[in-house]
């Protein structure tokens, strides 16, 4: 399960523990199990999101098969076998 938000503040507000929750909402809702919750805190145009290098690197290494994410108010999964 992949949160980010685009500066400190906006964490602050509860913006990233609100994403986070909506999208656990939905994963714990499907029935999935053994999530991995990573968040960042960094601009959307940044390719220095270190937390989302690793993610996608657990994704290659076939460490994990889906990653969920809010994206515009909605739950995106994206999923491989």
């Amino acid at each position: 399960m992949y949160g980010r938000v685009s500066s400190h503040e906006r964490k602050a507000r509860g913006d990233l523990s609100r994403q986070v929750a909506h999208v656990r909402e939905t994963v714990v809702f499907r029935g999935w199990q053994d999530i991995v919750e990573i968040t960042d805190v960094a601009s959307g145009l940044s390719a220095k999101r270190q937390r989302l290098i690793r993610l996608m690197e657990m994704a290659r290494q076939g460490r994990i098969t889906g990653i969920f994410a809010l994206r515009q108010g909605i739950v995106a999964i994206y999923w491989h076998d």
